[in-house]
């Protein structure tokens, strides 16, 4: 049996048993870690990125399938507001009194010499950071997200989103160690009280840390999006803001086929019932439907066809 909840196509997608399953006639099944399906129909506009399962950060061009060895990336439309988002460097990065760049100095966790080296010039027990300001809606929910690592030890951080003028948002303080961490930080809707230019970085002195001078922390592109719940893969920009479009992924329904099951990387299933065969399946609408196919943690493995 299923549990759905209707989609602009028809169908209905949810938490499902798939018991039966094993006694209908399954056909064509599709490991998206192979491979995309052969007929299929994939655009999205705006370049891309994924992850593998050895944590290296892969990029896709424009109408390119975010796919790799984890499965099939199917994400919402996100828009990066923050400028320069790998090159801390820039005069869009407030490095404090404090602080200095070395840019391009250190393996990214894409594999290039793209990472930079933040220095603390002076000892201190309070904060130092470094910081981008944009104009934004500080009354939206705001996910922002940025790598970091040190080069020996552990450092505790604390992220924090700012409406500038009254309100912060740092509720939480994380520990880095010598391998590249995805940080991250999501600030619910109405959390700040004021609308206009927001805040984003990192804190280096927090939860009682003192900050040693020549101390040095690893960094690599910052996302911010505006009026989102959660995190998604990493959007580069340069001068302007970036947007990865909504994927475009349909297939037609195969004769005598009315469901889709769909695998995902975190072991868990959406059976898609009411399929007209010959019609059009959907697939970026259910699985975002189902909440799933994300960046790093549910991304689509297979799709396989049922009577």
């Amino acid at each position: 049996m299923s549990f759905g909840l209707p989609l602009r196509n028809g169908v209905s997608v949810g938490a499902t048993s798939t018991a039966a399953l094993g006694s209908w006639a399954r056909t064509s099944v599709n490991d998206f870690r192979v491979a995309m399906p052969t007929g299929a129909t994939y655009t999205r506009t705006g370049a891309a990125t994924g992850l593998t399962t050895a944590g290296l950060i892969t990029s896709f061009a424009a109408d390119t399938a975010q796919r790799t060895d984890r499965g099939l990336a199917l994400e919402p439309e996100r828009t990066n507001l923050l400028l320069r988002s790998q090159e801390f460097n820039s005069a869009e990065w407030n490095k404090g009194t404090d602080g200095s760049i070395a840019a391009n100095t250190v393996v990214a966790p894409d594999g290039t010499t793209t990472a930079d080296a933040y220095t603390w010039a002076t000892a201190t027990s309070d904060f130092a950071f470094l910081s981008q300001t944009v104009n934004g809606n500080a009354a939206q929910a705001l996910p922002f997200s940025v790598w970091l690592k040190v080069p020996s030890g552990t450092r505790t951080i604390r992220l924090r989103i700012s409406d500038v003028t009254t309100s912060n948002y740092n509720p939480t303080t994380v520990t880095l160690t010598t391998e590249w961490q995805l940080v991250t930080l999501v600030a619910p809707a109405a959390t700040l009280t004021n609308s206009g230019s927001v805040g984003v970085g990192f804190l280096g002195g927090a939860s009682g840390t003192p900050i040693a001078a020549g101390d040095v922390l690893h960094v690599w592109q910052a996302d911010l999006n505006a009026d989102a719940t959660f995190v998604t893969s990493p959007i580069f920009t340069t001068t302007a803001t970036a947007t990865r479009g909504l994927p475009v992924f349909t297939e037609v329904v195969p004769a005598g086929r009315t469901k889709a099951l769909l695998t995902y990387a975190d072991a868990s299933t959406t059976l898609v019932t009411d399929l007209t065969p010959g019609g059009t399946f959907d697939v970026t609408t259910a699985v975002i439907g189902a909440n799933k196919g994300r960046f790093g943690s549910s991304e689509l493995i297979t799709r396989v066809w049922y009577p």
